[in-house]
């Protein structure tokens, strides 16, 4: 037998092989774009997190010195503000308590008698004392300070008998 045709098939695949180097091209760009886009997070994620930190650091002091304005309100000569201001940022550090809670335990004292600013952050003091040592806020320790110097005031001389 005689082969009677011949059946030739030519493909051209240079088609395939550029479409290939054009699939590697746009992968190498995804990943480039991909590691940009990580970096770009970081840096949002970063810029969030110093703005959060700036933010609440303005609201302490925003919150502090509002908290010393309810003071001036109380206290027998606002011209010691300045002064209890700085005891009281002291005091709070020193006490690793935060100053607003200070502050306002400050105005609680005044309001419940204490008879001036000096005799105010003795009693301010002790209650942080007790505030570190009894795990409380400075805010329950001053009221259930000024409670008994109230009901016992005729047998104590001040807030650390």
């Amino acid at each position: 037998m005689t082969d009677l045709a011949r059946l030739q098939i030519a493909v051209d695949s240079s088609g395939v092989r550029g479409a290939d180097r054009d699939l590697n091209i746009l992968a190498a760009t995804g990943d480039k774009a991909e590691r940009a886009m990580a970096k770009l997070a970081a840096a949002a994620g970063g810029f969030y997190a110093v703005t959060r930190a700036i933010r609440e650091a303005v609201d302490v002091a925003v919150s502090f010195e509002y908290a010393m304005g309810t003071v001036a309100t109380v206290i027998d000569d606002r011209g010691k503000i300045p002064a209890l201001t700085k005891q009281i940022r002291e005091l709070s550090a020193e006490m690793g308590q935060m100053p607003t809670a200070s502050a306002r335990a400050m105005y609680d004292i005044i309001s419940a008698g204490a008879s001036d600013s000096a005799q105010a952050m003795d009693i301010l003091t002790t209650s942080n004392k007790l505030a570190v040592g009894g795990a409380t806020e400075v805010g329950i320790a001053a009221d259930g300070l000024t409670s008994i110097m109230a009901v016992y005031a005729s047998q104590v001389r001040d807030a650390t008998e």
